[in-house]
């Protein structure tokens, strides 16, 4: 791979195009899986109510679908006439809630409620409360449901093939397409 023109390919403007679309569009679809799945770990894992264990396992179903059927199911708004990458990013949303909500909720389901409650009674509101003693205990599962989450979307080969429809390509899908297409390894 590393011929006197790779580094002609790594700068050139399409690698360029590809290579910015995979990291924006992991990052968007992490941003918004993160902060949907803090509320969700919070009514989930902080608070009790009946049907709970059924609701978990009901939002961990799309994370065990196969990746093909989730892009067929999202590639049927092709007939919309929107942008493909809205889909993409929902798309991945929809794989990856779960695994952020199961992350940050069973970190949050294990924390002391004392010190919270101490809070409260010195007069810190729940926001406050939220991000001055929850959210710097929860920074490591924060972290990690991010980073993985990150690594699944600019990794996403089928949902970016099928949802993208050929229009849209990221490194995971041009790496393929050069390869089996045009067996450029």
């Amino acid at each position: 791979g590393f011929t006197p023109e790779w580094l002609h390919e790594l700068v050139s403007p399409r690698t360029l195009e590809i290579l910015w679309f995979t990291v924006w569009q992991a990052v968007v679809s992490t941003a918004l899986c993160i902060v949907l799945a803090i509320p969700g770990a919070y009514v989930l894992y902080r608070r009790k109510f009946s049907g709970q264990k059924a609701i978990r396992a009901l939002i961990t179903i799309p994370f065990m679908l196969p990746t093909v059927v989730v892009a067929t199911a999202f590639s049927a708004f092709h007939n919309w006439n929107t942008n493909q990458a809205i889909w993409i990013i929902t798309a991945h949303v929809f794989i990856n809630y779960s695994l952020a909500v199961r992350t940050i909720g069973s970190q949050w389901a294990g924390l002391d409620r004392s010190t919270e409650e101490a809070a409260e009674l010195a007069g810190a509101g729940r926001l406050r409360n939220f991000v001055s003693i929850a959210m710097p205990q929860l920074s490591g599962s924060l972290i990690s449901a991010t980073a993985t989450i990150f690594l699944y979307c600019a990794t996403s080969y089928g949902i970016i093939l099928m949802v993208g429809g050929g229009l849209i390509n990221s490194l995971e899908t041009e790496i393929a397409t050069a390869a089996i297409g045009l067996l450029d390894l």
